[in-house]
């Protein structure tokens, strides 16, 4: 892939800050999360930290919007989430009557045969939300009825990628996405660590992870721990 243009990048981030999200066809990004799919999610394994590190540093389309939407974003968190359909989720809120600007956005990598709903602008909007068990907190569909939020339904039959404000709410119809928290600094320093069994093999890919990061300029890595 060859270095994307600024009009491009500029387009996609004010989806994300407007919309609050974008997303894109991506076969090679469905063809990596099937694969890691079909090996039970090694998170904390070399195949996991790699694939954390293709998808993050190694892809433009994350650093770039990344960076533009919030300042100086850190690698947080990484889970996969499965589908929900008659569930919406998010994973901050705003305060009541008060829009805060985003500090926190979500990368999900899509497998093939992926359905999302995303509730277009939910994330300008201050939502009664209660804490579900998944740990994130669950936005009443009907609530974002009473509000005209749009709801937009994406199919991505190869995979994809989608970048979107953590406050918005979004419904897996089909599909387990691969979910990446970046965050703004003071942020992430409250985030549960990112925890790895102690090996030498694992802490030479963060490490090569956090040089390459630090080359770009465009996200941090370090709420990785070893245990």
């Amino acid at each position: 892939m060859g270095s994307i243009d600024d009009s491009t990048i500029a387009l996609w981030s004010d989806n994300v800050r407007e919309k609050g999200f974008f997303w894109l066809s991506d076969k090679a990004v469905g063809k990596r999360v099937d694969k890691i799919t079909e090996t039970g999610y090694p998170f904390d394994k070399k195949e996991g930290i790699v694939f954390c590190r293709i998808s993050t540093v190694g892809d433009e389309r994350v650093r770039r919007v990344a960076n533009s939407v919030i300042e100086r974003p850190g690698l947080g968190a990484l889970k996969a989430f499965g589908r929900d359909p008659n569930h919406a989720y998010c994973t901050f809120r705003n305060p009541p009557s008060e829009v805060r600007k985003p500090v926190a956005l979500l990368v999900q990598l899509w497998p093939t045969n992926s359905k999302v709903v995303f509730h277009e602008g939910s994330h300008l909007h201050s939502l009664d939300v209660k804490p579900a068990s998944t740990g994130w907190f669950e936005v009443s569909l009907g609530e974002l009825k009473t509000k005209n939020v749009a709801s937009v339904e994406v199919t991505m039959e190869e995979g994809g990628l989608s970048i979107s404000d953590a406050r918005l709410a979004f419904t897996i119809v089909q599909g387990t996405a691969i979910i990446l928290g970046f965050g703004v600094r003071e942020e992430v320093e409250q985030w549960a660590k990112m925890k790895l069994p102690k090996s030498r093999e694992l802490e030479e890919e963060v490490e090569a992870m956090k040089v390459e990061a630090i080359e770009t300029g465009d996200i941090y890595i370090e709420n990785f721990v070893f245990e």
